[in-house]
């Protein structure tokens, strides 16, 4: 909600589910984690542990995986948003990325 020109969205990244999405693009590209980590000058180990959920990845990362992959950001991305519906002044938003069940 807007409240004193603070906007309050309540969000969080699904790692698991991000991590799913991830390794779905990389392997459609026919990438392999140590390809992406190449690219990105991470470890292979970085990869994995993103692609597992146990870890999420830097905004530079995320960028830089959308390059590498020809996708938005918010293909990768993947959300949990609050129940609730978020304002700004207002209007309403509209989800920056996927929301994924899981």
């Amino acid at each position: 909600m807007y409240r004193n020109n603070v906007i309050d969205v309540k969000f969080d990244i699904d790692t698991k589910a991000t991590g799913v999405r991830l390794n779905q693009l990389r392997t459609e590209k026919n990438f392999s984690c140590e390809a992406i980590a190449e690219g990105l000058g991470v470890s292979t180990r970085a990869v994995t542990y993103w692609e597992s959920g146990q870890k999420n990845f830097s905004v530079k990362n995320l960028v830089g995986l959308s390059l590498i992959l020809g996708v938005k950001t918010d293909d990768i991305l993947c959300l949990k948003i609050a129940e609730d519906i978020v304002f700004i002044r207002g209007f309403p938003i509209e989800s920056p990325a996927p929301i994924c069940d899981n």
